[in-house]
């Protein structure tokens, strides 16, 4: 059982707790524990040295339960859980702007059990006779449907690369001499709809044979090996020649556009670029790694992260192709929260781990006195929280801490503090954390004045967008960077 299979048990857990109508904070609790258990390290071995208590927000009762699913990949809880409440509703649950309280009372008004019977009872418009939902919450219910299906099949990067890297592991235990991300992962997208991975061996057959041995369901298309990750996510595996490898990552990883680029520029060298690697007349030329690919095209090699089909030859002829910004590059971190707000590490325990990490500087922005949801500090608590930060930075230096606010954004414009208390701090984060159903000309002009505000250093989360579960609110881009221009 891995870190990730548990993760998602418990996830399962908070969410179907939820819609029982149990506790949030009872809820959340095992969702805050998922998060924890994936960068936990070896379960196993904590568990059988009875240590599973060592990490964060684990107690006896919940270490209890991993050490079960540990021995039989089996929680009792969970399965409870899932004979009460159909897969259906557990569906609905990830409606966007659809919370457990609003499923609760569409079930009990309308029995409805299914995604497709929501959106049956929304075209008949039946919703609107449920108890608590209004014309708004119709909207927002539709609005939600529509981005569930327009994001239906996408997995976030972190969660598929973890999975993805497992798999390449399993690759190379079999026999690959390389195996290597490649796809929408190895251009760091966001999001992903499949795993892509190339693997490097000198007998496709032979090794097809121990892959398809290896990964339950796999099944052969030529030189592509397709299966199924442990999440359900479609895993794709290119197999090529050690001598093409460079090639057929290329292939795998460039977008459509990117490719086509490609295509022509080879043409223009009198070259042939296709499924099978890179051909001179009849013969196909070696490219071993994508250094050998680009150089036969006359070209540095292209990193990954822009292989989109804009305007990334043009550059990379011009040569030296422009530094992508690296990890070492980054010099400090803004707006960190802590357990002053929302966050899950004390002020003293985000500044050592920053400058562990060779940070210079941690520029912390809790929430707010408008986020009372997620303890938005008073003026009261700002004012001490400053002094808390003053006195580390003293104790850390030369590492400097930066003392600011996520200040809300309000519905006019303005931010949720007088300016005398704004004027106290190193900084100010201004953020949209409600109205985001305002027309896009009132939502633009109240960024707008938002970030004019002479007190404003930063626009937190311009679009306002959580990657599949809540799509930005509309406004004009345009006036916002002049205003901060």
């Amino acid at each position: 059982m891995t870190n990730e299979e548990l993760a998602r048990a418990l996830r399962e857990i908070a969410d179907l707790l939820e819609l029982r109508g149990e506790s949030v904070f009872h809820a959340r609790a095992y969702a805050k524990a998922a998060d924890r258990i994936e960068e936990a390290g070896d379960l196993v071995r904590l568990a059988r040295e009875g240590r599973l208590t060592e990490i964060e927000g684990i107690g006896k009762g919940l270490a209890d339960k991993i050490g079960y699913f540990l021995a039989t990949g089996k929680i009792p809880l969970l399965e409870e859980l899932r004979s009460e409440i159909p897969a259906g509703v557990v569906e609905m649950a990830r409606v966007p702007g659809l919370g457990p309280t609003r499923i609760r009372a569409i079930r009990e008004a309308l029995a409805v059990r299914s995604i497709e019977e929501l959106e049956q009872a929304l075209a008949e418009g039946r919703l609107s006779g449920v108890k608590g939902i209004g014309p708004k919450v119709i909207a927002d219910i539709e609005k939600g449907l529509r981005l569930l299906r327009e994001t239906r099949g996408l997995r976030l990067h972190r969660p598929a690369r973890r999975e993805a890297e497992r798999i390449a592991g399993d690759l190379l235990a079999i026999g690959a001499e390389k195996a290597e991300i490649a796809g929408d992962l190895a251009r760091w997208l966001e999001t992903v709809r499949e795993i892509a991975i190339v693997a490097a061996h000198a007998d496709e057959a032979a090794f097809m044979e121990k892959a398809c041995a290896r990964f339950p369901g796999a099944v052969r298309d030529g030189a592509i090996l397709r299966f199924s990750s442990e999440s359900g996510l479609p895993v794709r595996v290119r197999v090529a020649a050690p001598r093409g490898f460079g090639a057929a990552l290329v292939l795998e990883t460039g977008s459509a556009d990117h490719l086509r680029l490609l295509e022509r520029r080879a043409a223009e060298r009198s070259l042939l670029f296709d499924e099978k690697g890179l051909h001179s007349g009849g013969d196909l030329l070696p490219t071993p790694d994508e250094i050998a690919f680009y150089s036969r095209l006359g070209l540095p090699p292209i990193p990954p992260e822009v292989r989109e089909g804009t305007i990334e030859i043009e550059a990379a002829i011009a040569d030296p192709f422009p530094a992508l910004i690296e990890r070492s590059d980054i010099r400090g971190i803004v707006h960190a929260h802590t357990t002053w707000s929302d966050g899950t590490a004390s002020l003293r325990e985000m500044a050592e781990a920053a400058r562990a990490l060779g940070f210079e500087y941690l520029a912390i922005a809790d929430h707010s006195r408008s986020a009372g949801y997620a303890g938005g500090l008073s003026v009261e608590r700002l004012l001490a929280q400053k002094e808390e930060v003053r006195a580390l930075a003293a104790e850390l230096a030369p590492f400097r801490l930066f003392h600011g606010i996520e200040s809300d954004i309000l519905a006019d414009g303005s931010l949720d503090y007088p300016d005398e208390v704004l004027a106290e701090l190193d900084f100010v984060v201004a953020s949209v954390h409600s109205r985001f159903g305002l027309p896009r000309e009132e939502q633009t002009a109240r960024i707008v004045r938002a970030v004019r505000n002479p007190f404003t250093t930063v626009l937190g989360h311009p679009s306002g967008r959580l990657l599949l579960s809540r799509a930005p609110y509309e406004f004009d881009s345009g006036p916002v960077w002049e205003a901060a221009a």
